[in-house]
């Protein structure tokens, strides 16, 4: 049994394989995960909006309690979203009660969330401060803005407001790079939750942090570019708002008849429904795809060959890596981690021809023998 590398296509082919069939089920029940986390919150904060409720003591307690609310749920919520896909991906019976799966180990699962957010807060303001510390050298230098505003061509200027702008640039350039870099520390905290959805809440949130770490040494960039990878998603949801956005602005239009208006706004209803389905469907396509990740690199799936005779070593096999996912086999589980199979269809096809041109180990067994009798005789 050899195990490989998976790589991002193929950790986007298994999630795809495991959401087959299963999309009308799985939407909904992650439709109410994503009501019950973010629109409670933001219903809230529409109507009693501190700036257009007429009283403003009554608006601050419940933006509090929207905020408390969101502090409370985040950790559960998030450790449900991970069971429910690694019950998807394990091909299990899912139903909405997943959802609250994190809920059972509300203390471990909040204080997770706690602890990886001031991780990550930590992480990011020190990627903030060396550039910090540099724009304040800059403006302690004497950095004169309303003469930077008056004259952006820097004639006027003197040597010290130009050496001064000069540690701006680079004061913002260097907060850009640190910010960037920090994403990559915080990113392995990413796996905390499916941790603890893996072991029915029994780890504690110390461990499963620890747990994430170990997942995710030397697998940061892959999971960086698994999450970029969906980047074009976003692309067409962007799209989706702005042509949604043109189509309410020309409904205003008073030029238009009223009639066109009302076909113009049925039309821009109906973009913001399709827009809200495909962004849940996006957010369970992504959350699929983290937990075959996870999967993979906690050491949950193994790669082996089929009984056919093809190994890791054969060259067929080696040059088939390329476009066919192997069959991957459970090893006997070390710990109350549960190991998760995957099957790609594609590879018993890819196996049968690499036997009609290659041969069963059992063919050239029998032809070896054939040839040893005619050599005899």
């Amino acid at each position: 049994m050899e195990q490989r590398k998976f790589r991002i296509g193929e950790i986007k082919l298994l999630a795809r394989q495991s959401l087959e069939g299963s999309w009308k089920q799985i939407i909904p029940i992650f439709s109410v995960y994503i009501l019950l986390l973010f629109a409670i919150p933001w219903v809230v904060g529409y109507v009693f909006d501190p700036l257009t409720y007429p009283d403003p003591y009554v608006a601050a307690a419940a933006n509090s309690g929207a905020t408390l609310y969101s502090l409370l749920v985040a950790g559960p919520f998030a450790v449900g979203a991970a069971a429910l896909v690694l019950k998807l991906i394990r091909k299990k019976s899912v139903s909405i009660s997943d959802v609250f799966e994190g809920f059972k180990c509300w203390g471990t699962s909040f204080c997770a969330f706690i602890l990886v957010a001031v991780y990550s807060a930590l992480w990011f303001l020190a990627s903030l401060l060396p550039g910090t510390i540099l724009f304040g050298a800059a403006v302690f230098n004497g950095f004169d803005v309303e003469t930077f505003y008056y004259d952006p061509n820097l004639s006027a200027i003197s040597t010290i407001n130009k050496m001064s702008l000069y540690l701006i640039v680079a004061a913002i350039s260097l907060i850009i790079i640190l910010s960037i870099v920090s994403l990559f520390f915080i990113l392995r905290y990413q796996m905390t939750f499916f941790a603890i959805a893996d072991r029915s809440g029994k780890l504690k949130a110390r461990d499963a942090i620890k747990e994430s770490r170990r997942i995710m040494k030397g697998n940061i960039f892959k999971l960086f570019g698994l999450s970029f990878s969906f980047i074009g998603w976003f692309f067409l949801l962007f799209l989706g708002i702005a042509a949604a956005s043109v189509l309410y602005n020309l409904h205003l239009l008073s030029s238009i008849p009223e009639t066109v208006r009302m076909i113009i706004l049925s039309l821009c209803v109906l973009t913001i429904i399709i827009l809200v389905f495909a962004w849940v469907a996006i957010q369970v396509y992504i959350q699929t795809s983290y937990a075959v990740f996870y999967s993979i690199y906690s050491g949950n799936v193994k790669v082996s060959y089929p009984s056919s005779g093809a190994t890791a070593d054969d060259s067929a096999s080696k040059s088939a890596e390329m476009d066919v996912i192997a069959e991957a086999a459970v090893e006997p589980a070390e710990s109350d981690t549960e190991k998760t199979a995957f099957e790609d269809p594609r590879l018993e096809t890819l196996m049968r021809l690499r036997k009609q041109i290659l041969g069963s180990p059992d063919d050239m067994a029998d032809d070896k023998h054939a040839t040893k009798d005619q050599n005899e005789d």
